[in-house]
């Protein structure tokens, strides 16, 4: 594929009769996209109408792109680089998975999720359990790194629209729990707790 036709992918294709699950971020080996493409793998023939779509730029693309090409998954997944308007993205999108080793307050999990997509992330160290209340508005997998995991609890939403559905209702949430007013409230009832800083 050239630079321009990736570098050109602003608007997310429409796909008559397919399904979209999506991931953002750089292409470096800390956001586990290899790990991803695995799991994906084990799912892929049983998927048919599934397409994994990973949005970002880096410098594992070129090894992201081989490992696609030795599955014979090019067809079924696509590594579209950068694009304007990521928000379009989400939306033509029917399911999220983040699949970092490590993570902090992931700002793509949040958009996500306030674009109404249900989420599968890896319960690593920090960020997404801070985020995703597992059940509710989307999973939680552990351990994290295992594609084999991560696979299962995709196939269950994958498999399953009622279950995308009812935690994509929930995961709008995040828009009040994250929002500037909710968080600089919660700074304030810290700040004037016994014993803060701001009351030595």
């Amino acid at each position: 594929m050239a630079a321009d036709s990736w570098r050109a992918a602003d608007c997310p294709p429409v796909r008559e009769g397919r399904l979209r699950l999506l991931a953002v971020g750089r292409l470096h080996p800390v956001k586990g996209f290899d790990i991803l493409i695995q799991a994906f793998a084990l799912l892929a023939k049983y998927f048919p109408a599934w397409d994994l779509t990973i949005v970002g730029e880096g410098p594992e693309r070129a090894s992201l792109q081989a490992q696609i090409d030795e599955l014979s998954l090019g067809s079924q997944i696509e590594l579209v680089g950068r694009v304007g308007n990521i928000r379009d993205w989400y939306e033509a999108s029917d399911l999220y998975v983040l699949s970092s080793r490590t993570e902090g307050l992931s700002n793509t999990l949040l958009e996500a999720m306030a674009c109404g997509l249900p989420v599968v992330a890896f319960d690593c160290e920090t960020g997404p359990r801070e985020i995703v209340r597992t059940g509710i508005d989307g999973v939680l997998v552990s351990p994290a790194e295992d594609p084999e995991a991560l696979a299962a609890h995709l196939s269950d939403l994958m498999a399953h629209p009622s279950k995308r559905s009812a935690l994509a209702k929930r995961a709008i949430d995040v828009r009040d729990r994250f929002s500037a007013t909710r968080i600089m409230a919660q700074w304030e009832q810290l700040l004037h707790k016994p014993g803060s800083p701001s009351k030595r």
